[in-house]
């Protein structure tokens, strides 16, 4: 009788495991995390995911939002980074031209992994950032009528509240800080399982990056040499948009709300915790908060939300300044502008040494 109980629980165990390891490879439609809690996720621009969506090593598919996500076809590993690129994510050009695209996604990543000291292991796949590099024709319907030549976000998961939400860091940050994979303990198989098995490995993406190769730009690809007039730099302009996705990113909407409010998720950036106006925190912790320091944050009722647009267009003065250990404007448009507000250095409102008497921010 002892033999039978113990078979049977071993048969319940392997069901179980079974079942988690599907969910893990993105064939089951039901929630991955406990109850679902989790499985919602979010972009710096409020863009909604399933934890489904990010399963890397899954073929050409629609994602939860509608969108298309094509199969992966090569990748590479710099510093702290796993890229994995999207077909088309290089462009349709020459086979030297996406090589010459790729090298400089390679380079940067592997140049910010030398910048930041992480106490992530640059050695193996264990605990690294895994980077989807999208298609650029996948995310906007006509990227070049638009004017995007790039974009970049790391991902953000919290549990759904209305009223405790807080500070959500994004799983690029949290992971290189903490020099864990971020998504540990959020869905223990999702870590477990997988093609990456043996380096217990998240098959989970944290961010995302996409380019414009649609001859928007004329792309300087040359690692040794300057963009001429002509050209936009493509490791520059890749650099400025993967620093959003690090965490120069304000999660801050139009009124005030975080840009995830509508859908019941009313979190901040880190980043905004710097957001001063005339010194004064543009988000505070709410009266009576009875959570953590990260917890129940909203916009600071001793400000109105026309601070985050600066009217006066001669002078920065108005602007909202990023205080840290330096303190500098931030860009405040006469109308806000939920893709730049607040999220960029203005060269206008600073004075520089450089020609023109610009500083030239990389986050301008």
């Amino acid at each position: 009788m002892r033999t039978k109980k113990w078979m049977k629980q071993l048969l319940v165990l392997l069901v179980l495991i079974n079942g988690l390891n599907v969910k893990a490879q993105g064939f089951d439609t039901g929630p991955i995390t406990p109850a679902g809690i989790l499985d919602t996720l979010f972009d710096k621009d409020g863009n909604i995911y399933n934890l489904s969506d990010l399963m890397i090593n899954q073929d050409a598919r629609t994602l939860t939002n509608g969108k298309t996500a094509a199969a992966l076809t090569v990748s590479c590993s710099p510093g702290y980074f796993n890229l994995y690129f999207e077909n088309g994510s290089l462009g349709n050009g020459t086979t030297a031209q996406q090589n010459a695209n790729q090298a400089v996604f390679c380079q940067l990543f592997s140049d910010i992994s030398n910048f930041i000291p992480s106490p992530l292991s640059t050695n193996g796949l264990n605990h690294r950032v895994n980077i989807w590099v999208r298609n650029i024709n996948n995310i906007y319907a006509n990227p070049n009528a638009s004017g995007i030549a790039g974009a970049a976000s790391q991902f953000y998961v919290a549990p759904y509240s209305t009223t405790k939400g807080g500070i959500n860091n994004g799983l690029i940050y949290n992971t290189i800080v903490s020099g864990v994979d971020a998504y540990t303990n959020v869905a223990p198989p999702v870590s477990i399982f997988g093609s990456d098995a043996a380096n217990n490995a998240s098959i989970l993406f944290h961010g995302l990056v996409t380019f414009n190769f649609n001859g928007l730009v004329n792309w300087n690809t040359n690692l040794a040499a300057i963009a001429t007039s002509t050209q936009g730099d493509l490791y520059s302009v890749a650099l400025h948009e993967i620093t959003h996705a690090l965490g120069f990113a304000s999660l801050i909407g139009a009124n005030g709300q975080s840009k995830y409010a509508t859908a019941g998720y009313n979190y901040y950036s880190k980043y905004d915790l710097f957001l001063k106006q005339n010194n004064i925190p543009l988000i505070t912790q709410q009266s009576g908060a009875n959570c953590s320091a990260n917890y129940q944050y909203q916009f600071n009722p001793a400000l109105s939300t026309s601070v985050l647009a600066n009217t006066n267009t001669t002078s920065c003065t108005n602007n909202v300044k990023f205080a840290g250990s330096a303190n500098q404007y931030v860009y405040c448009p006469p109308s806000f502008n939920g893709g730049s507000s607040l999220s960029h250095f203005p060269d206008a409102c600073h004075t520089g040494t450089y020609a023109g008497g610009n500083s030239n921010f990389v986050m301008n």
